[in-house]
């Protein structure tokens, strides 16, 4: 069995005279031994805070997502869809730019999204 550094050790039942003393003797390890379990996890909190964190993108404010009840795609803004039907969404894709509606998007997200291009001003929102 590996050797832990800091792992208290066991107690021996031939060591003791009584039951009672061996008794002691483990309750006392079994403290122990939940100290360093405690101080082990404290420690290894630390290390996890101590490594570096790798760089997540930005999550997209807005675009197609199909919610997993849905059929069709629908474009969201603010985890809100533009047909008003649905909040809230995971990853979503950027915007096609498409000038119809594909056979798989809401109707009525793709008409909102057509009136939110020309106000403001892009043939496709990044």
């Amino acid at each position: 069995m590996p050797v832990v550094k800091g792992l208290p050790e066991r107690p021996q039942t031939v060591a003791f005279t009584t039951i009672n003393e061996y008794t002691a003797a483990l309750e006392k390890y079994v403290d122990a031994l939940e100290n360093w379990i405690d101080i082990r996890a404290f420690q290894d909190g630390d290390d996890e805070k101590k490594k570096p964190q790798e760089p997540q993108p930005p999550k997209r404010k807005e675009g197609w997502f199909k919610p997993g009840c849905c059929r069709r795609f629908h474009y969201f803004v603010e985890g809100r869809s533009l047909c008003r039907n649905y909040g809230i969404p995971g990853e979503m894709d950027q915007d096609t730019g498409n000038k119809e509606a594909g056979v798989d998007d809401c109707i009525t997200c793709f008409r909102e999204l057509v009136k939110r291009r020309a106000k403001l001003g892009v043939e496709k929102i990044e």
